[in-house]
């Protein structure tokens, strides 16, 4: 068996091709790498308060997701995916307006991990850390953030927001503040899809 690789099928394809950008990013790790910041206070927007039902929202946002998943490589298991149901797995309850998503990638393992939820990113990215340490009991939190600046890194992340609404629900103001994109190795930024964007990552910039 060959070294394992980040891939989806028909990466080819034009409509695909942010897919295909994303994972040679992620397979092409020989980069130095800066830590990620801790998240910085949002837009108020975010934190707008609304009702959703968590059982309802696993199904709506699932074409979403599956576009998330095979756009960093990851699969579409219980072992790799984490959802934050906010108390609502009984039914609709008052939670944060825009809905986050968190990626971790096991640069070592070849294994990437993908939560979502309406919560901060960082607790989505420590119940990440939490399905990786079924694969390696030595990970820890303080090791993944650590070992996101080791070179080449042993980990990268990605955190950003996903919609059904193609991001009705703030102001196109807010999402350029918000967005970080991903850039490529020629500094340009990858433009992904309508319904989810990255808000920062822990590739470093290309020299």
């Amino acid at each position: 068996m060959g070294e394992k690789h980040f891939s989806i099928e028909e990466q080819n394809k034009p409509e695909k091709n942010y897919k295909a950008q994303i994972l040679n990013i992620i397979n092409d790790i020989e980069k130095r790498v800066k830590v990620v910041n801790p998240d910085q206070a949002l837009h108020n927007e975010l934190h707008e308060k609304k009702v959703f039902d968590a059982r309802k929202e696993r199904v709506e946002f699932e074409p979403v997701r599956k576009d998330i998943c095979e756009s960093f490589g990851v699969p579409m298991d219980s072992d790799h995916l984490f959802f934050y149901n906010g108390g609502s797995e009984v039914g609709p309850r008052e939670q944060r307006a825009l809905r986050a998503f968190f990626v971790l990638i096991d640069t070592v393992r070849k294994e990437g991990f993908f939560g979502e939820g309406r919560i901060d990113h960082n607790t989505i990215f420590r119940n990440l850390v939490e399905l990786a340490s079924k694969f390696d009991e030595k990970i820890t939190f303080e090791s993944v953030v650590e070992d996101m600046d080791s070179n080449p890194p042993k980990h990268i992340v990605f955190k950003g927001f996903m919609s059904t609404k193609e991001f009705h629900e703030i102001s196109e103001n807010s999402r350029k503040v918000l967005e970080t994109p991903i850039v490529d190795s020629d500094g340009q930024k990858i433009q992904t899809a309508e319904d989810w964007f990255i808000t920062g990552h822990s590739l470093s910039e290309p020299v």
